[in-house]
């Protein structure tokens, strides 16, 4: 069965186009069909799911992709809608769909960010693992363009997707060191708020944060005092924040027209 459909892409014509086929995945007893806009920039990619000619969910994006992925055991695999907004600095969302209770279910609605997510099968067991960079201290005290991103795990826990970050801990521990690598790398302290927001973050989620704790206060802020004022003002409100990845990213609806409203 094809798996992935390539379902929209940005025209740089101005002119009307041609409309495009609508195209088509049937989906065990759910039939998915994706129609793209018929001119450049005017209207959204449209996702439909059907049953029979009932239509159940509508998903309107900028431009959108489908796909199928093992996210929980048994079944078939996972109905995944990416949509992309089209805006600078944003937005990709994942809604994720199952039939294995023997009706449509919504399982997740991750907003993925800037970054966009990835699924692998980190633990080989057979069901993927969803990727992705949290911008979570996203512009927090620094730009947006210098922010970091905080690489996050969400998993099948038994009964939903949930956090499983600290499980697959080398994820963002591989990612702190690239940050703790870029701290030396000669840049003005002031540009390197993000970079250390980067490091530290990612070492709280991997576990770490007493370890980068000490390696800051006996290795970096000794030759950064101007970092080390920054990090006293601000740990607080980083740990706030830290709390909260990825529960502010991962979300449901039952509601037959996506995203709502206070998505983008």
């Amino acid at each position: 069965m094809k798996t992935f459909l390539l379902l929209s892409a940005l025209l740089t014509s101005s002119s009307l186009a041609a409309p495009a086929t609508p195209s088509v995945l049937q989906w065990g007893k759910y039939t998915v069909t994706v129609a793209v806009p018929t001119s450049s920039g005017q209207g959204k990619t449209i996702a439909t799911i059907r049953e029979g000619q009932q239509i159940l969910v509508t998903v309107r994006d900028q431009i959108l992709g489908a796909s199928l992925h093992p996210l929980r055991p048994g079944g078939l695999p996972e109905l995944v809608l990416s949509g992309f907004s089209g805006g600078a600095h944003c937005c990709t969302t994942y809604t994720m769909f199952s039939q294995d209770t023997g009706h449509l279910e919504n399982i997740g609605i991750l907003d993925g960010g800037d970054f966009g997510a990835t699924f692998k099968d980190l633990d080989r067991d057979g069901t993927r693992e969803i990727l992705y960079s949290s911008n979570a201290i996203a512009s927090y005290d620094y730009s947006h363009a210098a922010s970091p991103g905080l690489e996050t795990v969400i998993g099948w826990d038994g009964s939903k997707l949930t956090d499983q970050t600290r499980k697959f801990s080398w994820i963002p521990w591989a990612a702190s060191r690239s940050y703790q690598r870029e701290l030396f790398s000669g840049t003005a302290p002031e540009m390197l708020r993000g970079v250390l927001g980067g490091y530290y973050g990612n070492m709280v989620l991997a576990g770490q944060g007493e370890a980068a704790e000490q390696y800051l206060q006996t290795t970096l802020f000794p030759k950064q005092p101007v970092l080390a004022a920054w990090f006293s003002q601000n740990r607080s409100g980083l740990i706030n924040i830290l709390h909260t990845v990825p529960t502010v990213s991962l979300h449901l609806s039952y509601s037959p027209t996506l995203p709502l409203s206070s998505q983008h």
